[in-house]
């Protein structure tokens, strides 16, 4: 048996043992299941750091790539952006942690001009999900998940036709939603293997700490709300209140949905990215009950959208396109098969779309 972070989990290991639930203590996984990408991801979601496997260490490999992983990676413009987004992720790392632990001077409009530089005015050929989930994996992954919150953010104000004054308070509530996880003790943020219950409920103070931090520094209201209550569920089911339905403000509401996604589908060593609609369907399967339906339903119809006229393989092996968008069941659209067969996966229970071409 042997510890593996979550970042580091491939499809195909066993459980070694029962997972539980840090925060209720329900059953998550039981012993010997075979993990899934679905799974994994799944697990990130729920900020799992670790989990016992079968076996003793392997040589790391890595898989080959798919082909939409190759197609991205390859062009110049995604080039141009990785480099980019590095650089943001740098300054953002420099000014946070000076603002955090060396108690100077916050200046987000540095950093609202950096993230808006990635974005604004440029003419990518994949959208902004496709760009982000194949970026390179960071070791230390608290500084770059806080900028793909921020773009993911900023993707979804837009969705949603916000005016551009309260589109970039917005973005800036994204980028600064975790703030709380600098102050987090080093050996409970980075630990290679799973939190204890105890552990956990200190990681979960980096809501109740950033607020704090932020309120004490003057931010927006609204950047604050979020910070506190981004964890929260409208089904009374987060942290650190419980609070329910209106009790949410839309902030917290939006980047709760922002930031499990892209804990979803951040790329990781030993994967390809996730497939936009299984990490659509990991929401479904958490239930869509947990989120504010008039953000929810939004932000996944869009994604969703963003992929419509793309080659999928389907999980039987066959190949198509996607055509249409069940709002019914948003990760089970129409698909092409050729010029006169269809198929409607909303129809097909135990077909799904496995991956990109």
């Amino acid at each position: 048996m042997r510890s593996v972070k979550i970042s580091r989990l491939e499809a195909g290991m066993v459980t070694a043992e029962t997972l539980y639930n840090p925060n209720n203590g329900t059953v998550l996984l039981p012993e010997k299941t075979i993990l899934t990408d679905k799974t994994i991801a799944w697990l990130e979601s729920l900020q799992i750091s670790a989990l016992n496997v079968e076996g003793d260490l392997a040589p790391e490999e890595l898989r080959q790539p798919d082909p939409a992983t190759i197609r991205v990676r390859s062009s110049a413009e995604f080039k141009r952006f990785e480099r980019e987004h590095e650089k943001t992720v740098n300054l953002y790392t420099a000014s946070i942690n000076d603002f955090v632990l060396k108690n100077k001077m916050f200046e987000p409009q540095r950093l609202v001009k950096a993230l808006m530089n990635l974005v604004s005015g440029k003419q990518y050929r994949f959208n902004i999900l496709e760009m982000l989930s194949n970026l390179k994996s960071y070791d230390d992954p608290t500084y770059s998940h806080a900028i793909n919150v921020a773009l993911l953010t900023h993707t979804f104000g837009k969705w949603l036709r916000m005016s551009p004054s309260e589109l970039e308070i917005l973005t800036l509530a994204g980028l600064l939603h975790d703030v709380g996880k600098i102050m987090i003790p080093e050996k409970i943020l980075k630990k290679p293997s799973a939190l204890s219950h105890a552990e956990y409920e200190v990681m979960k103070t980096h809501t109740l700490k950033g607020y704090y931090k932020l309120k004490n520094a003057e931010v927006d209201p609204r950047i604050c709300e979020a910070a506190l209550s981004h964890h929260e569920r409208v089904d009374g089911s987060g942290y650190p209140y419980g609070l329910k339905g209106t009790e949410l403000s839309a902030f917290a509401s939006i980047i709760g949905i922002t930031d499990v996604y892209d804990a979803i589908t951040s790329p990781r060593v030993y994967r390809d990215p996730i497939c936009p609609f299984k990490a659509i369907a990991l929401f479904e399967k958490e239930g869509l009950q947990k989120y504010d339906p008039q953000y929810i339903l939004t932000f996944l119809e869009n994604v969703a959208s963003c992929y419509l006229y793309t080659d999928v393989l389907l999980s039987d092996g066959r190949t198509g396109k996607v055509i249409f968008i069940n709002r019914d069941q948003i990760s089970k659209p129409t698909v092409q098969l050729s010029s006169t067969e269809y198929i409607d996966l909303c129809k097909a229970p135990d077909l799904y779309i496995e991956r990109m071409l």
